[in-house]
This record gives C-alpha cells, structure tokens and sequence, in this order.
C-alpha cells in the first residue's frame, strides 16, 4: 500500500514541475531565436509577409525571428516541416490559404491537417485578387470579358503560376459561374505568368494586389475588377466581383501564423497579443499598405474556427469544379 501511495506522491510531484517548468517557459518566453518557417522560397507575398513580422516580434519580444525558407511540393514541405517540430514555441509557421486550406483537398495522400496539425495564433493581412487582362485586349470592363469568351469561345487564354492555385481555382470558378470557357497556360511562378501577360502572350490573369498593384498604378495592366466585397483604398475606381455583376467570386490570399498543435496557450497567447499591438503601428500599416494587402487581425480562437471554415469552404469549391494537384 505505501509503495502505491510513493509512486502516486512521485507522480504528482513530477506533474508539478512539468506544470512550474511550462508556466515558467511561457512567461519568460522567448528565451532564444524563435524559427518561422514559410513555405516558399524567397521573394514574393509570403516571404515578404513572414519576413516583416519577423522583425516586428523580434523588435516586440527582445529575441531573434528568423525566417526559414522551405519551399516545394505546392507548400506541403515547409508545412510537414513546421507540423511535425516541437510544439514548444521556438518554431512557428507562416500559413497561407493558397496552401494551408487548399490543399487538404487537391491532395490525397497529405501527411499533415491544417486543424489537427496546428494552433492559431494570429491573422496578420489579406490581399484580394484581381482580374486584369493585357492593355490591348478589347474589354474594358468584367462583363466585355465574358461577352468577348462567349463570342468566341475556347479563344480567351489564362496565365496560372500552376494546377491547384488559387489562380487557377480562381478563373476556373469565374468560368462556371459566368458559363465561359478558358483556357490555362501554365507557368513556373507568378513573375513568368505576369511578364507574358504584360507581353500579350496570354490575356487573362487572376492574382493578388501585392503582385499587382505596381502594374495597374503604372498603367502597364488593365483592371476588370477586384475579387472582394469591397473596393481597395488604392485602386478606388476598380469595382468589385459583385458590383462587375459576377457575385460569389471573392477570392482572396490571408496570411496567418500558426504553432505546432500542443504549444503551451500561453506561448500563443503572448505571441497574438504582440501581433495585436504591432497592428496598431503606424509604421506596419504604412508597410503593409504599400504592399497592396490589408492588415486584417484576428486572434487564436477566432483563427481556430475561420480555418475550419476555410477548409470546408474551399474543399467544395475544389471538388465542384474538379481540380486536382496529382
């Protein structure tokens, strides 16, 4: 009986100071360089994304934020990576909807989850997509689009930085909903797909405002409408999907960091109260701003739930129109 009872008090004991020593990792955290990892390689929206907010929680927080970049597979090599790390908050991840709530349905062998996998931590920004086409293609508006593909159908082409993104998913669903035909041209990235659609190689493209927005401000693209429920602060003239007469095509690109599911909540807690306050900054508004995204906060709970939203939202939307990545 007293051995029973020895063993139940070194259990209890030992609880206690798993409990002190993850209370007292919380609140001294971080105590180190915190990784986060992004899931393509450097350069375009997601790197710029990850990199800012790196240097504003190191600059909130007092410790190195560094960015490590781990492209491939259509994003599921970096998002492996940051599922299966130490849920202990000194790895982070950088998700983006193109990835992280699509691809649990354009893949059928996926080795992570988007909900079982990981916590919520923060929504950081949104960027809405934009239809435009090359200056010298004649239309002027959404609608003259739709005319011109129904006036010769099978002729209107589409530039996609690949199969399964958000590109893709974006003008296959503006072809359902309008009962068009287009027609992909794939290519590798969204500079190469861009730079043939400002040479008139291809006419169409689907993509955010922050790859976007220097071309339409230079006058080098033309604008049919952006894929939101309301118009952009720097595009004022630019109707929206619904207004252009095409609604249930809102289209938009989130970043939000994520932990490894069993990071201690107060890990997470400390790190969304940071992003809250560096999104209240002067300095991260006018950056992001510039960028051509929206600063759009939201907390771990909040984040939890719109992910699961997301998922299903976009699971049916991919299976309707028959999109896979394999």
């Amino acid at each position: 009986m007293r051995t029973k009872s020895n063993l139940l008090a070194t259990v209890l004991f030992v609880l206690v100071l798993v409990g002190i020593s993850i209370g007292s990792r919380a609140q001294d955290y971080p105590t180190r360089p915190v990784t986060i990892i992004v899931p393509t390689a450097a350069g375009g929206g997601v790197d710029f994304t990850g990199r800012l907010i790196a240097a504003e929680l190191q600059s909130a927080l007092g410790k190195p934020f560094v960015v490590e970049n781990k492209g491939g597979a259509s994003g599921n090599i970096g998002t492996l990576q940051a599922a299966r790390a130490a849920p202990d908050g000194y790895t982070l991840f950088l998700g983006m909807s193109g990835f992280h709530v699509t691809n649990p349905a354009l893949f059928s062998d996926l080795r992570w989850d988007p909900v079982r996998d990981f916590s919520g931590i923060a929504m950081i920004m949104r960027a809405p997509h934009i239809v435009i086409v090359n200056k010298q293609f004649p239309a002027n508006s959404l609608s003259e689009l739709i005319a011109y593909a129904r006036a010769h159908p099978g002729k209107l082409n589409y530039a996609s930085p690949g199969v399964g993104t958000q590109n893709q998913i974006a003008a296959d669903l503006l072809a359902q909903l309008t009962n068009i035909q287009l027609t992909p041209v794939f290519y590798r990235g969204t500079g190469p797909a861009l730079n043939d659609v400002l040479a008139g190689t291809v006419s169409l493209f689907i993509n955010t405002t922050q790859s976007l927005i220097g071309p339409l401000q230079g006058d080098r693209i033309r604008g049919l409408a952006i894929l939101s429920p309301t118009r952009h602060p720097l595009l004022p003239d630019l109707p929206t999907n619904s207004e252009a007469g095409v609604p249930g095509l809102e289209i938009e690109t989130w970043y939000a960091l994520y932990a490894p599911r069993g990071t201690p909540r107060d890990v997470i807690d400390l790190l969304a109260r940071a992003i809250a306050k560096i999104s209240e900054g002067d300095d991260f508004k006018a950056r992001v701003g510039m960028s051509g995204a929206t600063i759009s906060y939201m907390g771990p709970d909040e984040l939890d739930g719109f992910t699961q939203t997301q998922v299903a939202h976009w699971t049916h939307i991919i299976r309707k129109l028959g999109i896979t990545a394999q």
